[in-house]
């Protein structure tokens, strides 16, 4: 997870009016020009789960941003958790003699 600075500094890259929120239409923007497609109605659905004021469904604050970024930001950490246990354990599957190394012997005699 990103320290708090950097969660600013993207933060204020995706404001770009600088007027010290990001908008759905902001975000969509940034997303976008990263190659990720999302539309603009899951980034208001997004938003929507960290307000319960629906005039703030389009538009977060950078405290609101932060949970934004940590939720998102957290669950791929676990994920890239989980796929290194699978590749750790797929990889002790060709160790044959448990040297920590894949030898170039055959696997099946």
């Amino acid at each position: 997870m990103a320290n708090l600075d950097e969660v600013r500094r993207i933060y204020e890259i995706i404001d770009g009016n600088a007027d010290g929120v990001v908008s759905v239409g902001e975000i969509s923007c940034f997303v976008n020009r990263l190659g990720i497609p999302i539309s603009e109605q899951d980034i208001t659905c997004m938003f929507s789960s960290l307000s319960n004021d629906e005039d703030k469904f389009n538009c977060v604050g950078f405290e609101e941003f932060v949970h934004l970024y940590q939720s998102i930001f957290s669950n791929e950490d676990a994920e890239l958790e989980d796929e290194s246990k699978d590749l750790m354990e797929a990889f002790k599957g060709f160790d044959r003699n448990e040297d920590g190394y894949i030898s170039s012997c055959p696997l099946w005699d």
